[in-house]
This record gives C-alpha cells, structure tokens and sequence, in this order.
C-alpha cells in the first residue's frame, strides 16, 4: 500500500463530492449523489445520512445502496448529536450497540451535520481501516462541515420561497376581499390621516 497515493486519491474523491454538493440545488438529490461517489471510491465499502427535525426525529434516510439499515440501526444516534467532532467508530464503540453489520477491516467516520445552531442530522461513512493514519480526518469532518452549509443554504431558500407564496397569497386574499367588498374599507394611521380608502 502506497499511503501517499491513497491519501491523494481519497483527497480528490473528497474534493470531487464537495464540487458536487457546491453544485446541486436538490437536497434529496444532492445527499443521495454524496453517499453514492463516497461510497465508490476504493477505500469506502458505504456512506450514509439520516436527517432529522427539531424533535431529533428521523426525517430522511439516504444511502449509497449498500445494506446501509442494520448500521444505522446499530449505530446509536442520539449520543452522535451532541458530538461536535468527528467520531471514529468500529466494533468495539460506546456509539455502537450491535455492530455486527461493520466489516472487522472497516470503521465508522460519523459527524453531526451542524451549520449554526440547526442540526440537520448525521453523516457515516465506513471507511477501510487501512486509511486511519493518512491524515484525512480533517477533510473528510471539513466535507461534512461544507454540507451542512449546504444544508443551511438550501432550507434557507426553501424558507423563503414559502414565504414568498404565503405573501402573495395573502396579498391576493386582500385584494380579493376588497374588490368583493359590499361595505366600503378605509385604513386610517394613527393620527387619523386616511392611508387606504
């Protein structure tokens, strides 16, 4: 094993998914294509998310389409959200309850997707143990930091775009109510001026 070339390789699968969440508008869509190209790189057998509400229940669930559902059952989550940091996890983890489904030659990269004060939930990947020791820790937990910018961006715009329809549609209501109006509406200001007649 060449560990400078694996440490090169994983860094530009890295560089390459963060390109690809920069680019994708679609939460959906975007979290499934993350799992998938980290989960094809040589040195990852799966990734995966689980997204949550403020309840910190499960929202979303995306994976790469490996047998992704007895790990994110082992795995405990809620301890995982309240870490900041990355967490390395393997058989023998206080965050694993029954762990049966990691490869004896895998371990779990988990970090809580946090941008602010919003928790969108957590990101894993099980990473081949042969990488521990490369150095790319860091980037791997900045990736994750990126997508809960992301993530951020993203329910920002949602949240605006509602807004924006929810707007428009009371702005029609009131129009509507005023054209249909069989009793004249007049708007005074406080002292008395007539702002709407």
């Amino acid at each position: 094993m060449n560990t400078e070339t694996d440490k090169i390789k994983i860094l530009e699968m890295l560089l390459g998914v963060k390109s690809m969440v920069l680019k994708n508008p679609n939460i959906p869509v975007m979290m499934q294509e993350v799992c998938k190209a980290i989960a094809g790189s040589e040195y990852c057998s799966r990734a995966w998310a689980l997204l949550i509400d403020e309840d910190k229940n499960i929202t979303a669930t995306y994976d790469s389409g490996a047998n992704t559902a007895e790990l994110h059952n082992a795995v405990s989550l809620r301890p995982l959200l309240e870490q900041d940091n990355l967490v390395i996890i393997d058989n023998a983890s206080e965050y694993c309850k029954n762990c049966k489904g990691l490869d004896g030659d895998a371990i779990i990269y988990a970090k809580r997707m946090k941008f602010e004060q919003d928790v969108y939930g957590v990101f894993f990947v099980s990473f081949l143990k042969k990488i521990s020791g490369l150095g790319v820790e860091q980037q791997f937990s900045t990736l994750i930091d990126d997508i809960s910018a992301r993530l951020y961006s993203l329910k920002q715009k949602i949240k605006k775009e509602k807004y924006r329809l929810e707007l428009k549609e009371s702005e029609h209501l009131n129009e509507l109510l005023i054209e249909t109006s069989a009793l004249p509406i007049v708007i005074l200001d406080l002292e008395a001026n007539v702002e709407f007649a």
